[in-house]
């Protein structure tokens, strides 16, 4: 994962060679986008769901060469996860395979609104003489336009799409949009009622709709929407459109969205991470590792209670999973809240005794709360599992001259340099130890 970036531009360039030569009709390896082995994040490894879809689009497209569904089909799977260079030049082999079938154009279109919007809106336009059903590409073209402050020209896109779909509520919500930044204030109020009444459970239209209302001065109604509003879900599912749903739901994969958020947080984006980790959470409660998932991205930015609260949450279904115990007592460390860090890793020790990191983490919550012969005790049983772990050693050690047992701390001393003998810390730990011992023998 460390690689992902410098791995995704070597992916990336092999795909683009891959497509140079998608003009051409036969389907040999310069022309279908391929997936080597060992490619950061997508690879079998880390996420085999991608590689799969990709290898097996791939595959069609090499049984059939000239079947626009085919190179379709490959197109969407990379505009799902997000690689839209190799996606955008599928489309164009869909569109070259296929020149009456809009759809492939329509989907080029919307790859290239971020990256290229002039392209994307001449793509647009020319959708109008393909009369593609529920108008998305005028819709989107709106909204492209209203994206570049382009007022008029979006409302004279508009005007047309209002007379013939006058009960389309995507097409009011962006005309009660242009409306309001145009100053019309009551026919975008007109516009964003007739929006509610069409799509009442989406939290945008609520919003613009509220919104307008407190404007006008319509205080009482404006607080009953803002409580319809807060009972809302806060994720906008976004508007249906028939031509795009494959690529939303191959987006929506929970594996998919959980490396992606996984590869924000190591890159600096946390919040970005968060945001997603959340989704996940609240999406699929029987998925475990996205609460950790969470919890971890939470403590990389301090919110400790915050990460507290999702791991106890994910707890009451999955009190099971010893790696949830754990976690919860490394953000109770965090907290300083030495006592219920002692009772997490001692219930992930009892779901699994031979975790040593447990072990270790819970002498230290044992030293915190100044148990030290429990927390030698705990750095024993750590110790029997890995053996070779200098750190355990050391803590022992010190824990032992603490106890004045030079004996014990003797032993261990000896051990440690058999393992390691040009350890750092073993001359100032002998040299304690030789003290301690003088001490008791003068008393």
């Amino acid at each position: 994962m460390q690689l992902f970036l410098r791995k995704l531009v070597f992916l990336s360039a092999l795909l683009m060679i891959g497509c140079a030569g998608c003009g051409g009709i036969h389907a040999d390896s310069r022309i279908i986008p391929n997936i080597p082995k060992n490619t950061g994040f997508v690879d079998q490894q880390s996420y085999p769901r991608v590689v799969s879809a990709i290898n097996s689009a791939r595959e069609s497209v090499q049984i059939s060469p000239q079947s626009a569904k085919a190179w379709g089909h490959l197109a969407m799977v990379f505009d799902a996860h997000e690689f839209s260079s190799q996606a955008q030049a599928c489309y164009r082999r869909a569109m070259e395979c296929d020149d009456k079938d809009p759809r492939w154009e329509y989907l080029l279109a919307s790859s290239l609104e971020q990256s290229d919007p002039q392209q994307a809106e001449r793509l647009y336009r020319r959708q109008r003489d393909h009369e593609l059903p529920g108008c998305e590409p005028q819709i989107r073209l709106t909204e492209l336009l209203l994206a570049q402050n382009r007022i008029d020209e979006a409302a004279g896109v508009l005007e047309p799409l209002l007379r013939s779909m006058p009960n389309n509520a995507r097409v009011q919500f962006r005309w009660a949009i242009c409306c309001d930044l145009r100053g019309e204030r009551a026919k975008a109020l007109d516009a964003s009622s007739k929006a509610v009444s069409l799509a009442p459970n989406s939290p945008s239209v609520r919003e613009l709709h509220t919104r307008l209302l407190f404007a006008d001065g319509d205080v009482d109604t404006a607080q009953n929407e803002m409580k319809t509003l807060r009972s809302l879900s806060q994720r906008d599912a976004g508007w249906p459109d028939q031509y795009l749903e494959e690529v939303r739901m191959m987006r929506q994969d929970p594996s998919w969205q959980s490396t992606k958020a996984q590869w924000l947080s190591q890159h600096g984006q946390v919040l970005q991470a968060i945001a997603r980790f959340e989704t996940l959470s609240e999406e699929h409660p029987e998925e475990w590792m996205f609460a950790i998932d969470l919890a971890r991205a939470q403590l990389s930015i301090g919110k400790k209670e915050g990460a507290v609260a999702t791991i106890t949450k994910a707890l009451a279904t999955h009190w099971e999973i010893a790696d949830l115990w754990k976690l919860r007592g490394s953000a109770h460390l965090l907290c300083e809240s030495w006592m219920q860090a002692c009772d997490d890793y001692r219930q992930a020790i009892d779901i699994n005794p031979s975790d040593c990191a447990a072990w270790s983490d819970l002498a230290f919550a044992q030293e915190q709360r100044h148990l030290t012969s429990e927390a030698i005790a705990s750095l024993k049983k750590a110790l029997m599992l890995d053996p070779l772990y200098d750190e355990n050693r050391v803590r022992l050690i010190r824990l032992l001259l603490e106890q004045h047992d030079c004996l014990g701390a003797g032993d261990q001393i000896e051990f440690l340099e058999k393992l390691t003998p040009d350890h750092r810390e073993l001359k100032s730990l002998r040299k304690a130890c030789l003290e301690e011992a003088s001490q008791l023998l003068f008393q």
